[in-house]
């Protein structure tokens, strides 16, 4: 799958329901779990029943990676030309 559909895939995830959002990471996880660890199936249990207690204090991934790139800019020096 290229970087083109992956975005739209995400766009269109990110479009449904926080309750749809959690059905769907359960899906997901539920596809790769049988190669995990237990210590990060277990870390990846915690954090979906995380957000099925409170879905009202998730953050859109678009939003949580915009903080971060906004964090990271503030960190860097500026680049050398």
């Amino acid at each position: 799958m290229s970087s083109a559909q992956l975005d739209t895939v995400t766009a269109q995830a990110l479009q449904l329901s926080a309750d749809e959002r959690a059905e769907l990471i359960e899906r997901l996880v539920g596809s790769v779990s049988a190669g995990l660890h237990p210590a990060w199936e277990a870390e990846l249990q915690a954090r979906l029943d995380e957000m099925e207690a409170a879905p009202e204090n998730s953050l859109p991934a678009g939003e949580v990676f915009q903080q971060l790139r906004q964090q990271l800019h503030e960190e860097l020096p500026p680049r050398r030309a």
